[in-house]
């Protein structure tokens, strides 16, 4: 998320709940926002695609005091993981899997996610 704490970016891995469109290329996006500073916290934004490809999604944040914010969704992948994040070797190849599918349960529990 551009801008996130100051002048830098935010990164953060997410559990989407729902996607809901709106028409004009504008849609609703129910997730929980596992890296939040405050703690795992959910979230319900309205958006307008800017780009998307096979294997991204950038958007603008439409609605509430932030909505200057873009946003880029793309896979959870361990390059990924480890780039925004300090995580064990071990750690980091349970999370995602040999063939490349993320763990749920070992990853939402490394981010002390408990529900969703």
């Amino acid at each position: 998320m551009w801008p996130g704490y100051g002048d830098n970016p935010y990164f953060s891995p997410i559990i989407v709940r729902s996607v809901q469109p709106l028409g004009n290329r504008q849609f609703e996006l129910d997730f929980v926002n596992v890296g939040y500073a405050a703690g795992v916290q959910q979230a319900l934004y309205v958006m307008r695609t800017l780009k998307r490809g096979s294997n991204f999604l950038l958007a603008e944040k439409l609605d509430g005091l932030d909505s200057d914010r873009a946003i880029a969704i793309e896979p959870l992948t361990k390059f990924w993981l480890d780039s925004h994040f300090v995580i064990e070797s071990t750690k980091l190849d349970r999370m995602i899997d040999s063939a490349g599918n993320p763990q749920p349960d070992v990853l939402w529990e490394a981010f002390g996610v408990t529900s969703y």
